[in-house]
């Protein structure tokens, strides 16, 4: 007839059933549930009390029945003891059930209170895998991101480089434009002096035929088709060379500029 819940009493089933992950998500359902424990505790006392009583009084009965037939008062107290016995029994198998009620209420707290820590460990989780899951596409991100300021580093030198070439190759040619703006001047300079001579033959000449004419001295046909020749192409290089100012070579503003800063201001 003895039955004990040690187990429900002891600090160690306390202590394990409690940890510190378990206060942290509901203190109000530990602290129900170790008053829960306490009073199944005090109840397991009481029943086993009162199944030490019944023991004895079982024992006392035992004894009385064997001395009912010498006394009639211990037939009476055994009847009155046997009645107690009954009405203990009553009350340990009320306890009993009031037992079982509170062990299935505890039961089904302890099993309310996995399910959420549970759905807690579960939500955690689903969050630390979605933290993860970010983690993982920033640092894509920065790798991508990394990457092109590798190719925009790399392009920009290339640029750089290729900037560099075209301005090199700017100087060489502005240095090549001016070579030839300043051969062109030297050509004009030349042309002009041509020009100039020239003129000055042409004047001579036209001075000498002047002068044979204006003598009356009568020169030989040959030295006059002569002289003739040499009047009229002198004529037509004069009317076929260009005054200077005409010879001009087309060039860039910025050469125009350095020319013009070469030449002075004007007079």
């Amino acid at each position: 007839m003895e039955r004990r819940f040690p187990e429900l009493t002891k600090p160690e089933f306390i202590q394990s059933e409690l940890n510190p992950e378990v206060t942290k998500v509901d203190g109000a359902i530990v602290t129900e549930l170790i008053a829960a424990r306490q009073m199944l505790r005090q109840q397991n006392e009481r029943v086993r009390n009162l199944e030490e009583a019944l023991e004895e009084t079982v024992i006392s009965l035992e004894a009385a029945k064997s001395r009912v037939a010498e006394q009639e008062y211990f037939e009476a107290h055994l009847a009155s003891t046997e009645e107690t016995a009954n009405v203990q029994q009553q009350a340990i198998l009320q306890l009993k059930h009031q037992l079982s009620q509170k062990s299935h209420q505890l039961s089904q707290k302890d099993l309310a209170f996995n399910q959420l820590l549970q759905a807690r460990k579960s939500a955690e989780q689903r969050d630390q895998e979605y933290l993860e899951t970010e983690i993982a596409k920033q640092r894509q991100t920065q790798v991508l991101l990394q990457q092109a300021c590798q190719e925009l580093e790399q392009d920009r030198e290339v640029q750089q480089e290729r900037i560099q070439d075209l301005e090199q190759q700017t100087a060489q040619m502005q240095e090549e434009i001016l070579k030839q703006a300043q051969q062109s001047r030297e050509y004009q300079t030349a042309i002009q002096h041509l020009k100039d001579h020239h003129l000055h033959l042409q004047a001579q000449i036209t001075e000498l035929y002047q002068a044979i004419e204006s003598s009356g001295i009568d020169l030989p046909a040959d030295v006059q088709e002569i002289l003739a020749n040499l009047q009229d192409p002198i004529g037509s290089v004069q009317r076929g060379i260009r005054p200077y100012q005409d010879l001009s070579v087309d060039l860039p503003g910025f050469l125009k500029r350095w020319q013009r800063r070469e030449d002075g201001p004007p007079v």
